[in-house]
């Protein structure tokens, strides 16, 4: 069942049936996740410029949402009622602020379930932290070998045991080299399941870099005022992560500045890894990403940032899959050095590809 929104007035009661659909929305959301950046204002909600860090979260929470849902804000300001049927978690959050934005009764099915889930999932959470804290203490001890290189992960697993199957043969090819690889894993948006799985089948332990804070108390951010809202639901649903991202920089940094890694391999910038690369940046640790799937403005739209203006806030390099993508991000991206951008290729083969095919990302 698609998600359904009941409006209720006085004299009516009305059902508005939502698109469940992600692509025939991103190019509104893009569109509108641009107006939101080109706020000038926008950008001192947070310290340290840290909203850029949120334009994927914006792109992907908000605005995707706001596709779907703006249409109705006009229906809600004349109604007494707004109930969420079947609606996903960023619907309701969305269409909850608003009705309580416009005094309206806001209503929608008991939640109990993943109320335990969440519980179950932040006594994980706190038992990896420790784990994490007890590797590092362990990587202080170690004796440096100087080919110390620290990668980002997302919590998946390739079929032999590798941080992930996405990084191709990377990851072998830098144990065969004789690197020390340390894991820094991410586990927001993946199954209790799955990360108990993947982190029996791991090789090793990783630090859940993700994870730490929680054992840590660190700086509040005063909320900003604002009437405007969008303004005020960004403000409400990151403001958390700013915190935490402002605590995650001044750790990672004493961690980076007592490890000396040769480098950050942090992927893409996006905020799952903004903290991390601004760390390693500001302590001069050289910070590579690379392309691991199509990239394209209406969709990875937080590669390229338009609206952004000023020092590179993305990896220091940066490898595409060919001299078309090369100039593709050259032209497009604001956040990459230009210089840093190079030619890798693809970090694993690319099959059953037709030019055809891929003839779109043109676009």
């Amino acid at each position: 069942m698609n998600p359904t929104v009941v409006i209720t007035s006085k004299n009516q009661r009305r059902e508005f049936v939502l698109s469940s659909g992600f692509d025939e929305n991103i190019y509104r959301a893009a569109e509108l996740t641009s107006n939101f950046f080109s706020r000038s204002h926008v950008h001192h909600f947070f310290p340290e410029n840290l909203c850029w860090a949120f334009y994927d979260r914006f792109f992907l929470d908000i605005g995707i949402t706001l596709s779907k849902i703006e249409s109705l804000f006009g229906e809600i300001d004349q109604a007494d009622e707004v109930q969420c049927i079947d609606c996903p978690p960023d619907i309701i959050n969305i269409l909850e602020t608003y009705a309580q934005w416009k005094g309206k009764i806001f209503s929608k099915a008991p939640i109990e379930k993943r109320k335990k889930l969440i519980e179950s999932y932040t006594l994980l959470r706190i038992a990896l932290a420790i784990l994490s804290l007890v590797k590092l203490a362990f990587l202080y001890k170690r004796k440096s070998t100087n080919k110390l290189v620290f990668l980002w992960t997302g919590d998946y697993l390739g079929n032999q045991g590798y941080a992930d199957p996405r990084l191709g043969e990377l990851e072998q090819k830098l144990i065969k080299d004789g690197y020390e690889i340390q894991y820094l894993i991410r586990t927001q948006g993946v199954s209790i399941k799955k990360i108990i799985n993947n982190f029996r089948a791991r090789r090793g332990v990783g630090i859940y870099y993700d994870d730490l804070h929680i054992l840590f108390p660190y700086n509040v951010i005063t909320p900003p005022q604002t009437s405007d809202f969008e303004e005020f639901i960004f403000v409400k649903k990151y403001l958390r992560s700013a915190e935490k991202i402002l605590f995650q920089i001044d750790f990672w940094k004493s961690i980076f500045e007592k490890t000396k890694p040769l480098a950050f391999i942090s992927w893409f910038y996006s905020s799952r890894t903004a903290s991390l690369t601004g760390a390693a940046k500001q302590c001069g640790i050289p910070t590579i990403g690379f392309m691991h799937g199509v990239s394209v403005r209406s969709y990875m739209c937080h590669e390229f940032i338009k609206e952004f203006r000023g020092q590179a806030i993305g990896p220091d390099y940066f490898g595409t899959w060919s001299t078309w993508w090369k100039n593709y991000f050259i032209e497009n991206s604001s956040i990459y050095p230009r210089e840093g951008i190079q030619v890798s290729g693809p970090l694993r083969p690319i099959k059953n590809s037709t030019k055809e095919k891929f003839e779109w990302t043109k676009g």
